[in-house]
Parts: structure tokens; C-alpha cells; sequence
């Protein structure tokens, strides 16, 4: 039997009646300490917590508790097993400190019957910190492992260097060091947690670090599972892409080369993790500067998944797409615009012909007409030009359109707590057009959106910029427009909160309404940024200046609380004498 996961798929009304009717029929016929009647009590639990219905679960729970106990006895695997389900049900429920109290007697358990090295033991002493951990009480996490770590570990002299100190990375070290010791550094449980470790380390930017964790990974797996395994091929991986983010990009090479020598020989030249590893060479290879070979990866990988998957599956697509802008790097603009030109019209097979990967796609052929000079063009491709009714020759843009239509790119908002979020597509090209988004979102003080709200100048400009709102062309001041683009990222979403977009000026009650509410939508921010607008020549020497006032005040702040220390120990001596 296992506790309940996160991932369990959430059971139907009708099947929940069912299993009380089938839990209070064994409790009837059976009694309260039966084993079916627990198990079905367990069983049940499990469905309400999959549910979401937190309560529920944790009252039956609390009550197999005692009825095990009771059958059992305090140390039995079901008492515990029962108790072990009970901490799951407080964790998910944001009960931490009763599941602390609970997990601390689950663990004390465990050490008495099967000792401070079980598997068992360790995995609830896991379980423990990070429930400590979600309480904020990392004190008690230090103190966790350093009755548990021997005298000279990497986890006692980590946490006596309070540089370095940090609950999260003592959990990982300090599970590490404890699995290697009383299961050995081969076991698959040490393995995991030493993937975990180089995962956390990566996470947080310490790649050199991450990297020497990633070459013991490799190194044990190896040993272990031998050189062929997924997991091995998984860490080598791994390898790979902590040596590339350092600018290593030699050894990256070598390691993916090797990988996809075995990964060919293992799976075939075709499959699924050959070409994920192949993709990951080529942008290896690009960043090295070797375009030419980065090419030619890409070249073959586009034509082994258009064989495998075919011409419009997202893997496919997504090669294509690098392709393109390996080959516009090289300045080959006229074949990246035809690649992009081909990606446009697989993309609009699956997808509507405003929906933003198509637009964005759509936004790149425009890079690279602009990039051929051919400007007319370039604005007719993304802003979707066409003709208009009456004179034949004349030409009204898609926001044109859009007003004579009555078509807009707002809908009434539908809470008096809401707001709007733009949400801005990332691009390739620091020139390509805007894609963006509008969602409605609530501004909910326990949850709030995910969002940093903006706040600059509208100045005397008239708007004279284009962006793609919903498929439509939007026009916004060039100083918006520069905020948009300085903000917009590469590879994921950026969300904002600016006003002369997320609210309908041209509606006056709404207006109003929202100018009411902007002390939440900045309150309730993730960052306020204040934008003065572009840099210039004098940016970095002003930036200079205010480092130089703020390093002069930590210096006069450091003086003056040396001084307050030297007055402090002359009066402390004078009382002594």
C-alpha cells in the first residue's frame, strides 16, 4: 500500500458514494479493527484527498489511527502506514506543523524498530525538513542533520560557514550525505538524491559546482547501471548542458557526441532521444560559432523527423525553426524567410491564422523581408494589409478594419476585482513585431496573478507604433512600445500591467474603475518597474553616481556602527572594573 499521490486521478461522485456505502458495510458486518475495514477506510481517504476534500480525509484518517493503533499496537507497519497517510493528507492541506508533530513520530518509530539507517528512516528524516523547511524553520533543519552527520561531514562544515547557509541545500547535502553512508553511494536511492543535488546547484546558477555533481553522477551510473542505461544517458545529458551554460562548449561537444555514439547503437538513428540530442549538439555547435556545422546537424535533423513524425508534428516545426535562424545568422535572409514562410503555413494547418505562434512565425518572415530591404512587404505580411471597400487601389490596416467592423481588442471585464494582463510572446528577433495577449486576471490579495506592473510617461506622443493584440494591430506610443521590447524575453512569457493597454481607455466607466484600483494592481505586483525610457550615452555614468552615493552611505553606516560597538565595549569595561 502506498500514501496517496498528487498525480491520482480525481474519482466521480457516484464512485465515492460507493466506496462509503462499501466502508460502512464492513464497518456494520466487520468492526472497526478489521483489516478489510481499514483498508477500505484507507481506500476512501485516498479518494477524498485526490478530491481535494482535506477535511473528510484527514477525520477518517485520524479515526484508522486509532483504531490500528489500538488492533495493533503503536509500531506496527499499518499503524505507521496509517500515520504516514495522515501526513500526506496535513501536507496537502497546508497543515505543516501537524504534520511535523506527526512525521516526528513516524521517525521516532522508525529509528526504534528499524534503525537511524533504514531506507525507511531516511526517506521520513527527508520528509521532516521539508516539512520544517515549509514552515520556515531552518534552524531546526540544521539542527536535524547535525545530530544525525559525523563530526568533520561537507554538511557540518557547510553549515558552521554561515556564508553559505541555506535550508534547502543543507536538505540535499545533508540526504545525500546520510543515504552514502548507510546505503552506500551506488544505491538508487543516493543516485536520485545526488541528481537532485545537481539539479537544485544548476537551478540556482552554480554550474561549476552542478557540473562536478553531474561527472560523480556519471561516473557511479556508469559503474552501476553501465553506460547505455537511460539514467546514464539522462546525467550526460545533464553534463552536457551545465558545461555549454558555462561557455564550455568543447567538452559539451565531446559529451553529446558520445552520447548519441551510444544513444544510435541503443535505440537506432531515428528515435526519439537520438534526435533530442542531436538538436542539443547543433546549438552547441552554433554557439561555438560553427554555423556551417550547426547547418548541416539541423539539415538532418529536420529531414529524420519530417520521415518520423511528419511535416507539421511540433517537433519537426520547432527544427525548422532553429534551422531558419541558424541560416539567417549566416545572413541568408532570402532561404531563412522561405523556411519561415514554410513554417507559417504548417503552423496554420493546426492552428488559426491569429493564434500567436503563427503570428510570431509570421512576425520573423517580416525580419528578414526588412532585412532584404523589402519594407513594403515586410509591413504587409505581418499587419495583413488588403484592400478596402470603395477605391481599389487604396489599403486599410487591420486595426482600420477592426473600427470600421466594430471589431475590438477588449471584452467588458466580468469581476469589479479584475484587471487585464498583457502577455507578451517571446521572440527570436529583438526586431520582430510584438505578439501579445490580453487575460483577464483577479486581484486576489491570498493568490495574486503573476505580474510586474509598469509605470512611466505618457508624454505628448501621438501613437504612431503597431503591435499584434489578438491578431489585431494595436497602436501605442513609441515610448510603450519601447517598454514592450525592452521587456519582451526570448524563450518564455513576460506579464505586465500597463495601463495605456490592460485598460479600455476609450470606455469612461472603466476607466475610472480601474484608476481606483491602481493602488492593488502596484500593490499586488511581483516588481514595479519605473521606466525612464531608453538608455543613452549618460545611463551608465548616472548609475555610477548613485553606486557611488549608496557604497558612500554603507561605508558611513559601517563607521557608525563601529563607532556605537567601541562606546558600547569602553562602557561594558568601566562596569566590569
Amino acid at each position: 500500500m502506498t500514501a496517496p499521490t498528487a498525480n491520482a486521478p480525481v474519482k466521480g461522485d457516484e464512485e465515492k458514494a460507493e466506496l462509503i456505502q462499501a466502508y460502512e458495510s464492513k464497518l456494520e458486518a466487520l468492526g472497526q479493527a478489521h483489516a478489510e475495514t481499514l483498508d477500505s477506510m484507507h481506500h476512501l481517504a485516498f479518494v477524498l484527498t485526490c478530491r481535494g476534500e482535506h477535511e473528510e480525509a484527514e477525520a477518517l484518517l485520524r479515526k484508522a489511527v486509532l483504531a490500528v493503533e489500538k488492533a495493533f499496537g503503536e509500531e506496527h507497519p499499518r499503524t505507521v502506514y496509517s500515520l504516514s497517510c495522515l501526513t500526506t493528507v496535513l501536507r496537502r492541506d497546508g497543515k505543516y506543523a501537524e504534520a511535523e508533530v506527526t512525521l516526528r513520530r513516524i521517525a521516532g518509530i522508525k529509528e526504534r524498530s528499524l534503525g537511524n539507517g533504514h531506507l525507511e528512516t531516511l526517506d521520513t528524516t527527508k520528509d521532516l525538513a521539508w516539512t520544517l523547511y515549509c514552515q520556515g524553520k531552518y534552524e531546526e533543519i540544521s539542527e536535524l542533520y547535525r545530530n544525525l552527520s559525523v563530526e568533520d561531514s561537507d554538511t557540518i562544515r557547510m553549515m558552521n560557514d554561515t556564508s553559505r547557509l541555506d535550508a534547502a541545500e543543507i536538505i540535499y547535502r545533508g540526504s545525500l550525505e546520510l543515504e552514502t553512508r548507510f546505503l552506500g553511494e551506488e544505491h538508487p536511492e543516493t543516485l536520485a538524491s545526488r541528481s537532485k543535488l545537481a539539479g537544485w546547484l544548476k537551478g540556482k546558477c552554480r554550474r561549476a559546482e552542478a557540473e562536478a555533481v553531474y561527472r560523480q553522477l556519471v561516473t557511479l551510473r556508469t559503474k552501476v547501471l553501465g553506460a547505455s542505461h537511460k539514467d546514464t544517458l539522462e546525467s550526460m545529458n545533464d553534463l552536457a548542458a551545465a558545461l555549454s551554460e558555462q561557455g564550455k562548449l568543447r567538452e559539451a561537444e565531446e559529451v553529446l557526441r558520445e552520447v548519441i555514439i551510444i544513444q544510435e547503437g541503443v535505440y537506432g538513428k531515428g528515435h526519439t532521444e537520438v534526435l533530442k540530442s542531436t538538436g542539443a549538439l547543433a546549438r552547441v555547435l552554433l554557439e561555438s560559432g560553427r554555423t556551417n556545422e550547426a547547418e548541416e546537424a539541423l539539415r538532418q535533423l529536420v529531414t529524420l523527423k519530417s520521415q518520423i513524425h511528419g511535416e507539421d508534428h511540433p517537433e519537426t516545426l520547432e527544427s525548422m525553426d532553429e534551422l531558419a535562424v541558424i541560416v539567417s545568422k549566416q545572413e541568408k535572409y532570402a532561404e531563412a524567410e522561405q523556411i519561415f514562410r514554410r513554417l507559417t503555413e504548417q503552423l496554420q494547418r493546426s492552428l488559426s491564422r491569429d493564434d500567436p505562434k503563427v503570428l510570431t512565425t509570421l512576425s520573423y518572415v517580416a525580419v528578414m523581408l526588412e532585412k532584404q530591404g523589402k519594407h513594403q512587404e515586410a509591413e504587409e505580411a505581418i499587419y495583413q494589409q488588403r484592400p478596402a471597400l470603395g477605391e481599389g487601389q487604396e489599403y486599410e490596416t487591420a486595426e482600420e478594419a477592426a473600427r470600421r467592423d466594430g471589431i475590438s481588442i477588449y471584452q467588458p471585464l466580468t469581476s469589479p476585482r479584475s484587471t487585464r494582463i498583457l502577455k507578451i510572446y517571446p521572440s527570436r528577433y529583438e526586431t520582430a513585431a510584438l505578439v501579445c495577449e490580453l487575460s483577464e486576471e483577479e486581484l486576489n490579495d491570498e493568490n495574486p496573478p503573476s505580474y510586474a506592473a509598469i509605470s512611466y510617461t505618457w508624454g505628448s506622443q501621438l501613437p504612431s507604433r503597431k503591435i499584434l493584440c489578438h491578431g489585431k494591430a494595436f497602436s501605442v506610443t513609441e515610448n510603450c512600445e519601447a517598454i514592450l521590447r525592452r521587456f519582451r524575453q526570448g524563450n518564455k512569457m513576460s506579464c505586465l500591467w500597463i495601463d495605456a493597454i490592460c485598460i479600455d481607455q476609450s470606455t469612461v466607466e472603466e476607466r475610472n474603475k480601474q484608476v481606483a484600483m491602481m493602488e492593488d494592481i502596484y500593490r499586488l505586483a511581483e516588481v514595479v518597474v519605473v521606466w525612464l525610457g531608453p538608455a543613452t550615452e549618460h545611463t551608465q555614468e548616472a548609475f555610477r553616481y548613485f553606486e557611488g552615493l549608496a557604497e558612500g552611505r554603507r561605508c558611513e553606516f559601517v563607521r557608525s556602527a563601529i563607532r556605537a560597538a567601541e562606546l558600547i565595549l569602553m562602557i561594558l569595561i568601566n562596569v566590569t572594573l
